[in-house]
């Protein structure tokens, strides 16, 4: 799912393509990046959000370096699931520790890992316990204002606190190896000198070495002598067979540098324990515990080999290496667990204990204070590493944010749009999949093409490239038209050629593309939105058209063919105001579009009457009826099966996704089709699938132009404006609206009394503006919401709401949440019941007559320690919480209620500091299957 923007004219073309994708956004998307010809093909791309891009990478200016995205310095050290640390340069696994902000504890996650050129400059942020080097685009996680963020590190302010590790929990079950051994490994990594079969061991402390000179006795059966050297004792043990032995076993002893024994990584924490006794018995302590070593990698495993005790120790770097235990509860679980043979450290060790004015540091993540600097690189590549599900790693102890963890093809910059041949000279950028792009991958190959991404998308390039025939401008379009006929499944492309920077060519089939059309300029977008701010005129292009703009001496001409015969297609005029793009003062724009509900709904009150009045016979004169739809579209086709059902008219909700399967369709049947988009892939899929069978087809849509209406024998327009937050909030009560005008026309041609109905609409607006005046006392129970898992029910037609109020809970919360029938709770969910789990009970209106019904599903909750959050007309003594709603009829009761859930859904994701308005992982419109 991709944005597509184009643009030919005289305006500068980097500033309208941002602009474009600025407003494309909001379909969701991890990459960007733009293709401007400026005497040679100029492209800019990278991974990460427009803004991000656009900064790095200078869009505007089109020239300059080409920097990278998230990125780490090679020599940061990464905790890998088993426990091990390894340097991220060198990780070949596929797992890390992740931390869950949830629980804020440590779980195994899988990886991908990226590797990119290196900025000019980096940054560094130390902290008392490591440092990170880093690009300014990478992000950490941080405490701010009390709450956890991830921030860029170039926006760095030094007024936040950085996450630390202080705890790794690990169950490993290797004891089969002898304490007293380890203890000895421990002492000689450190403390060793080995020369012609002897091994030496030094220390201030006679009674540390006699100790030792024992426990070698007792393990090896080798005696060894002791020497008073100057300031300090020589224990001296000549033994070749023990140094054969500890080469065959614990080669690490003899690098160069300290280096850590691969099996003490797996070991149970007594033996580990054991083992950092002899490491620490070559520490000093004063009024702490020092180790200072010459080998980083092994400071840096000790240090966190330690967390596995909950020691968090300080790490610094001066010529030596160094690692400090100081704080309160390091030092009481050092002692408790690990502890000293020498009796004076032991000593000093209680007194330093009784100090009063330690650190203490609890929990285990410790927020602390940094200072950040730029440096100059030192290396020639960077590296950042994609987890799955919490998008984090732990490098250098501090929370690190990855690149996004992508569900279909890695998101990095090869990956990036636009793709280009292998000379550089044609760039495309396309939103679809293309089905057969590995044959013709695998042909070009063979033909010596080199591909630099692994997207189907590049393939389109290469194959135009290698379809040219000669340098003429008509030996290129040629060449796209015999590329596009080779091209199966979905796709719309954008096309340039820096050798005919005048011509700017698209083509569409099953993917949106639209011709914007301006004062001497013209424009491709994957929706209105992208060029919306320069003109109101646009072409929707039909499945199979190729469009060949030209800008010539005598303005631009604009050529359609499909089938290779020329086509004329309908100017439209949008008559939606570029404003609706814009916050106009709110944070989000999900929030803006809950508060327009009110005047939305006024418009979709009056718009398309004659229209819904065809419908309505329609469904009138069809023995079946069914409403398709996907997500929210879906559950508005399930408030109109309650509705017809009211006046006797059997109709079938379906899943869009599931109708080739399940749909029952001949010329006798009515398909009516919602999609707030008129591009979702498959509720486009069934329209075909129920008009190639004889069906009629009906279209419920926002978009003036989209697929869906072309498709469609009738088009009923929403008029719910703009709305650029991915998560469906005016467009799901407007739909809801005109399917209540749908089933009032329906009634009246049965000749059925629809006055109530009909007055009742002219009250919905005021209804939800009572509904939306109650959002401070709704972002108030919020902070009461404190589980990860939530539980929405009703009964009756406000299933609707409890299904619709789960999704939009969970789609920007990133919360469990599964909304369905309260009658079902005792059929397997009640058994999840508990304080853990919170209730969202939608009750209906006072004069329905499931109301009872829900109360006593509300008391069965309330009996099993459950939480519960009433959405009600009335107050109800057994819920925790009432949001009380106007007491309506029925029939509209879903359109009230649901600006309650989706502020409830907001706020909670403000608290949680979701993307609120691009979730990760979904789009806006869903044009793939």
């Amino acid at each position: 799912m991709c944005g597509i923007i184009g643009y030919i004219g005289n305006k500068k073309a980097s500033e309208v393509l941002l602009n474009g994708l600025r407003r494309l956004e909001y379909r969701g998307y991890d990459s960007c990046g733009i293709g401007v010809i400026d005497e040679d093909l100029i492209i800019k791309k990278d991974v990460g959000k427009v803004e991000e891009v656009a900064k790095k990478e200078d869009f505007l200016s089109v020239n300059g370096n080409i920097g990278v995205g998230h990125c780490l310095h090679p020599d940061t050290y990464v905790v890998l699931s088993d426990g091990r640390i390894k340097k991220i340069s060198e990780i070949d696994e596929d797992e890390v520790l992740s931390v869950n902000f949830n629980d804020f504890k440590l779980y195994k996650k899988k990886i991908i890992k990226f590797k990119h050129k290196s900025p000019n400059i980096l940054y560094k942020i130390k902290t008392d316990f490591s440092e990170l080097l880093t690009t300014g685009e990478h992000k950490i996680f941080v405490l701010e204002e009390g709450k956890i963020v991830e921030k860029c590190v170039k926006d760095l302010n030094g007024n936040e606190l950085v996450g630390v590790v202080r705890k790794i929990d690990y169950k490993f079950d290797n004891n089969e190896m002898n304490p007293e051994l380890l203890q000895i490994i421990g002492y000689t990594i450190i403390k060793k000198h080995i020369k012609n079969g002897t091994l030496f061991l030094r220390d201030r402390e006679r009674e540390v070495l006699e100790k030792y000179r024992e426990l070698f006795t007792k393990i090896f059966n080798i005696n060894g002598i002791i020497k008073k050297e100057e300031d300090y004792y020589l224990l001296e043990i000549n033994s070749k067979e023990l140094i054969n032995w500890f080469k065959n076993n614990v080669p690490e002893l003899f690098h160069q540098n300290e280096k850590t024994p691969s099996f003490v990584f797996k070991l149970s924490n007594s033996l580990l324990a054991s083992y950092l006794k002899g490491v620490f018995d070559s520490s000093y302590v004063d009024d702490k515990i020092y180790l200072e070593i010459n080998s980083e990698e092994f400071l840096r495993e000790t240090q966190f080999l330690l967390l596995r005790f909950g020691i968090l120790a300080s790490y610094s770097k001066n010529g030596k290496f160094k690692i400090i235990i100081d704080d309160k509860i390091s030092l009481e679980s050092f002692k408790k667990y690990i502890g000293f043979t020498s009796k004076s450290k032991l000593e000093k060790l209680n007194k330093i204990e009784g100090n009063e004015n330690l650190k203490y540091f609890n929990g285990n993540i410790v927020w602390t204070k940094f200072k950040i600097e730029k440096v100059e690189s030192d290396v020639e590549y960077v590296y950042d590493l994609e987890v799955e599900d919490f998008q984090n790693f732990i490098g250098n102890l501090i929370i690190n944010h990855n690149s996004r963890w992508a569900t279909h093809g890695r998101v990095c910059k090869e990956n990036a749009h636009p793709h280009t041949d292998c000379k550089d000279e044609i760039a495309v950028v396309h939103n679809g999949i293309i089905s057969n792009y590995r044959e013709l991958k695998d042909e070009l190959i063979k033909k010596g093409h080199k591909f630099k991404s692994e997207t189907d998308s590049e393939i389109i390039a290469h194959l135009i490239e290698d379809l040219i025939e000669d340098n003429s401008e008509e030996g290129y379009i040629k060449a796209v038209k015999e590329a596009i006929k080779r091209l199966e499944g979905s796709y719309a492309v954008a096309i340039i050629n820096k050798r005919f920077p005048n011509i700017l060519i698209g083509a569409k089939n099953e993917s949106p593309l639209i011709v914007g059309i301006g004062e001497d300029e013209a424009f491709l977008g994957s929706d209105i939105t992208a060029f919306l701010e320069y003109t109101n005129k646009a072409i929707p292009l039909y499945d199979g058209d190729i469009v060949i703009i030209k800008k010539g001496e005598n303005g631009l001409d604009i050529k359609i063919e499909n089938n290779g015969k020329d086509v004329k297609r309908e100017v439209i005029e949008i008559n939606w105001d570029i404003n609706q793009a814009e916050k106009k003062g709110y944070p989000h724009f999900m929030l803006k579009e809950i508060m327009e509900q009110p005047e939305i709904l006024k418009i979709s009150s009056k718009i398309s009457s004659e229209e819904i009045k065809k419908l309505a016979k329609l469904i009138k004169d069809s023995e079946k009826v069914y409403f398709i739809g996907m997500g929210t579209s879906y559950h508005a086709c399930i408030y109109a099966e309650y509705l017809f059902s009211k006046l006797g008219k059997l109709v079938i909700a379906c899943d869009a996704s599931e109708f080739l399967n399940k749909g029952v369709v001949d010329e006798k049947t009515l398909v009516i089709a919602l999609t707030q988009s008129g591009e979702t892939y498959d509720t486009l899929k069934a329209m075909r699938y129920a008009k190639e069978r004889g069906a009629k087809v009906g279209a419920i849509v926002n978009i003036l132009g989209s697929t869906a209406t072309r498709e469609a024998d009738i088009t009923v327009l929403m008029g719910a404006g703009l709305e650029i937050a991915v998560c469906a909030t005016k467009t799901f009560t407007s739909q809801l609206m005109i399917i209540y005008r749908l089933f009032i026309e329906f009634g009246k041609l049965l000749n059925k009394d629809m006055a109530v109905y009909e007055r009742a609409i002219e009250k919905i607006p005021k209804y939800v503006k009572e509904v939306l005046n109650k959002k401070d006392y709704i972002e108030r129970v919020t902070k009461d919401l404190k589980v990860n898992n939530y539980i929405f029910i009703s009964r009756g037609i406000n299933i609707v709401s409890a299904l619709e109020g789960a999704l939009k809970f969970k789609e920007i919360t990133y919360l469990h949440a599964e909304g369905m029938s309260a009658g079902m709770l005792k059929h397997g969910t009640i058994s999840l019941i508990d304080e853990r789990m919170d209730t969202i009970a939608i009750v209906p209106p006072k004069n329905s007559r499931v109301f009872n019904s829900i109360i006593s599903n509300i008391e069965e909750v309330k009996a099993r320690n459950g939480k519960v959050i009433a959405i009600t007309p009335v107050e109800i003594e057994t819920a925790d919480y009432n949001i009380i709603t106007p007491n309506v009829i029925e029939e509209i009761s879903p359109i009230i209620y649901a600006p309650a859930y989706q502020l409830l859904a907001y706020y909670k994701a403000v608290q949680l500091n979701r993307d609120v308005d691009k979730p990760r992982g979904l789009a806006k419109s869903v044009t793939v299957e």
